[in-house]
């Protein structure tokens, strides 16, 4: 049985082929996808503040349909990064969900600086790490198994 695997270079290519817009279109809407996970976070710990990234998905979004962005990226994504939790502070296992949403806005802001198509690659390397961290938690897998990678794609 062949397995279907993230493919960095891949998406990579498949990028390039693309518009910068519909570049920007697919990274917010990888990190639309996992907003919710900052929201479920920030709720069972009581802190963060997701009205930052949604600001932020909003003002790319506005961007994608012609709106001018660039004045505000650094802002935004300082804004976006002072909500993101650092692994070391928080016991709960949804905070490298929530950091995952947070970086994402992060990347797709990055690019919009940079134009550099690796920052949207990265955008939706989060929605992976996502994936694979919510799988290996809910299977309790063994993260040292040789076979992990195998048995998250098989999940």
């Amino acid at each position: 049985m062949h397995l279907p695997r993230f493919n960095e270079h891949a998406l990579r290519e498949n990028l390039a082929r693309l518009t910068s817009l519909q570049r920007v279109a697919f990274g917010a809407a990888c990190c639309e996808r996992l907003l919710s996970n900052y929201r479920t976070f920030q709720k069972g710990t009581g802190w963060g503040d997701e009205r930052e990234l949604r600001r932020a998905l909003d003002r790319i979004w506005q961007h994608v349909r012609g709106a001018k962005l660039t004045a505000e990226i650094e802002e935004l994504t300082r804004n976006c990064e002072s909500v993101s939790p650092d692994l070391d502070e928080f016991e709960s296992e949804l905070t490298g969900y929530a950091q995952d949403a947070a970086f994402a806005v992060c990347a797709v802001l990055d690019y919009l600086a940079e134009c550099n198509i690796g920052r949207i690659v990265h955008a939706a390397t989060f929605c992976i790490n996502t994936v694979d961290l919510f799988v290996q938690e809910q299977q309790q897998m063994d993260p040292a198994d040789p076979q992990l990678e195998v048995r998250i794609l098989t999940h």
